[in-house]
């Protein structure tokens, strides 16, 4: 089995594609993550101006469930799996 060195395949569009492709999802990642973190800090702003869960929860398209667990700080889990 022969391995190519970084140096000898970097010429090649295939390794510069997925090393763009990489990076593309790193920032798509840290760009979810924002948005996340904004759409909390939102409905505890909201949640403090005594609009309904449910309210927000329309919203933000997220579950009432939801938005009461990020108001509460508690964990939630739509689908009853425990956490390992």
């Amino acid at each position: 089995m022969v391995f190519a060195t970084v140096q000898a395949v970097s010429g090649d569009a295939r390794m510069d594609e997925i090393h763009k492709l990489t990076e593309a999802i790193k920032q798509h990642r840290s760009d979810a993550a924002a948005a996340a973190e904004r759409r909390r800090v939102l409905i505890l702003e909201l949640a403090a101006d005594e609009y309904s869960d449910a309210a927000i929860a329309q919203a933000a398209g997220i579950t009432r469930q939801a938005v009461q667990s990020i108001r509460t700080g508690k964990r939630y889990n739509p689908h009853r799996r425990r956490r390992k």
